[in-house]
């Protein structure tokens, strides 16, 4: 019964994703959320979904969509995520995250991440749909930044009344000529250790630090 459920509410999930989630290599979300894909999430785990491509060029180009279940409410899952200013202490290679903008629901952010040896800052733009449960961003193109592009989302469906099923998808153009394991952090490989960062810190109630 507990998985029927899960995959009552992933059917509806995987609709509304696809809608938000459009990005120009999109994932057919809905065709890889088999029963084995099903029972791993309703027993814990984290699901990586990956997608992306090289451009002509040789430049690092593509994403991912990592998804998990997260023992507490919507409303505390969503607090924590737009409290973006504290992702240095417990999100893998944030160094720095400082909010430039505040508009309404419109957040300018500047980040900085290292990756191996390399530290990269950008800029985004988000946009918080409370309402959705959908925060999404693109880069600002008015700020310097250490990349050509990003566009992602974090989407949040309330599962259980006490649970939250909870997708990051990212879509990366570094416009540049990575490493093999850069290639991999920026795209797909450091999907699965975001949101179980974020699960860690909401279900310890704010107390997880890395």
């Amino acid at each position: 019964m507990r998985i029927l459920r899960l995959a009552m509410s992933l059917a509806v999930f995987s609709v509304s994703m696809q809608a938000l989630c459009a990005t120009e290599d999109a994932t057919d979300v809905d065709a890889l959320l088999t029963p084995k894909v099903i029972a791993r999430l309703a027993e814990g785990e984290i699901v990586l979904l990956k997608h992306g491509a090289k451009a002509k060029e040789g430049a690092t180009k593509g994403g991912g969509v990592a998804m998990v279940l997260i023992n507490r409410p919507k409303e505390e899952v969503w607090a924590c995520l737009e409290d973006a200013e504290a992702f240095p202490k417990f999100m893998p290679r944030v160094l720095s995250a400082t909010c430039y903008r505040r508009e309404g629901d419109n957040v300018g952010l500047k980040y900085k991440v290292k990756i191996l040896y390399m530290k990269i800052t950008y800029h985004i733009l988000e946009c918080h749909e409370r309402d959705k449960g959908v925060i999404s961003w693109t880069i600002d193109k008015t700020k310097k930044n250490g990349i050509r592009e990003t566009t992602g989302r974090w989407i949040l469906k309330a599962h259980d009344l006490e649970k939250t099923l909870v997708a990051y998808t990212v879509h990366v153009d570094t416009g540049l000529w990575v490493p093999k394991a850069i290639e991999r952090a920026l795209t797909t490989s450091d999907l699965p250790g975001v949101v179980e960062a974020l699960k860690k810190r909401v279900e310890s109630g704010g107390e997880y630090v890395k």
